[in-house]
């Protein structure tokens, strides 16, 4: 039995690596790795993201707080209205959904074959 069910998660796996999302999802992250562009505002993202986390540390009544705020929010706003980062991220939600329809699946099953398990 251990055998048809690693056969079966093989079998889903490469359903899952021939899907036509996660086939551009490599392309666009390709793209992105290249594109300087996108590197730049990747930085510029995370440079902000580091400044907001460092201004909460001490509450949101720090002075710079609105300021830095602000930079977060604007250095995202440029960086998911990318085409090819808006795209990933298509494709990226689409198959972390996918990955959720097959866990919850999976996760069903289990109380059926728990109950199964206790019974003599």
């Amino acid at each position: 039995m251990n055998v048809e069910i690693i056969e079966k998660v093989n079998e889903i796996c490469e359903m899952i690596e021939s899907k036509v999302e996660l086939v551009q999802l490599k392309s666009l992250n390709g793209q992105i790795e290249s594109n300087q562009e996108i590197q730049e505002l990747i930085r510029n993202f995370n440079v902000a993201k580091e400044k907001y986390y460092e201004v909460t540390k001490y509450s949101t009544a720090h002075p710079d707080f609105k300021r830095v705020s602000h930079q977060l929010i604007d250095a995202k706003t440029l960086l998911y209205e990318n085409e090819i980062v808006s795209k990933y991220k298509e494709h990226e939600n689409s198959l972390s959904f996918l990955a959720l329809e097959i866990n919850n699946k999976i996760n069903s099953l289990i109380p059926s074959v728990r109950k199964t398990c206790h019974k003599r």
